[in-house]
């Protein structure tokens, strides 16, 4: 079984630099293999290159961007009227990602908007998001690239973000239909989603990705967890490689291993 990789959130991690090219480097020295990073945008892309060129570092993961993040936006995939908006953020994030060969892009919902009430726009904010992921999965498959959907918590993390729970993704993705769109989740926060609901992973078309916080029990070589869905029940087995190397000394558990990216092998 192949190990399972962590990599450093630059947006999280290093913030006491204040760009991103600097981060890579102190990711590099701190012993990550490769990063991710939300919004990236305001770091010049040339001197990311070379950041990346001088430390052999790979950059698995950007977000689309936000939209306005001062006027409350947080991704414009699933807001009426913004389609043209969304359509802009997307090549920015494609010229971002093709300049340094990273492989995947998180396709940002976005926010119920201001005013509205989820219940009431969700069938618009669905279909919205439903085209904006299908015209997305034709523009990354021409470069070779993955888009993910991430559900957020709105009772921990985001109350007014639309994509809210692993059911509505799996909904979303089934009438999207394009085998580069896949799920990515926070695993550790998705039994929060619904009182009593079991962890969901998705096979087939999907692939699970999740972000672990450092007191997470999965640092461990191995782990299982049983999970459940609409099908058979399967299990995920994954084994674990931190590569980041700050420990506590309380718990004597890897710390820079927050939000770390890694794929979940479904058996």
């Amino acid at each position: 079984m192949a190990p399972l990789k962590f990599c450093a959130n630059l947006s999280w991690l290093f913030t006491e630099l204040p760009d991103f090219s600097q981060r890579i480097f102190a990711a590099a020295a701190a012993g990550f293999q490769a990063v991710e990073a939300a919004w990236l945008y305001e770091s010049d892309l040339q001197e990311l290159q070379r950041a990346q060129e001088a430390t052999g570092v790979e950059v698995v993961l950007i977000n689309t961007p936000p939209g306005d993040a001062k006027a409350g936006d947080s991704g414009l995939g699933a807001v009426p009227e913004r389609e043209t908006d969304f359509r802009e953020g997307l090549q920015l994030a494609l010229k971002y990602a093709t300049g340094l060969g990273c492989k995947r892009i998180h396709l940002m919902a976005g926010r119920v908007p201001v005013g509205s009430h989820r219940r009431e726009v969700a069938q618009e904010m669905e279909d919205v998001f439903v085209q904006n992921l299908k015209y997305a999965a034709d523009v990354l498959l021409k470069h070779g690239i993955t888009g993910f959907i991430e559900p957020i918590n709105t009772r921990l993390t985001d109350p007014t973000y639309f994509l809210d729970s692993p059911h509505q993704a799996v909904a979303i993705l089934e009438k999207v239909g394009k085998p580069n769109i896949k799920l990515q989740m926070v695993i550790f926060r998705s039994p929060r989603f619904q009182a009593g609901m079991s962890l969901t992973v998705l096979g087939s078309s999907t692939t699970a990705t999740s972000s672990v916080p450092w007191r997470s029990s999965t640092t461990r070589d191995t782990s299982g967890v049983n999970t459940s869905h609409s099908g058979p029940q399967r299990t995920v087995w994954g084994g674990s490689k931190i590569i980041g190397q700050a420990r506590s000394n309380e718990h004597n558990l890897p710390i820079n291993v927050m939000n770390s990216i890694f794929c979940v092998r479904i058996q």
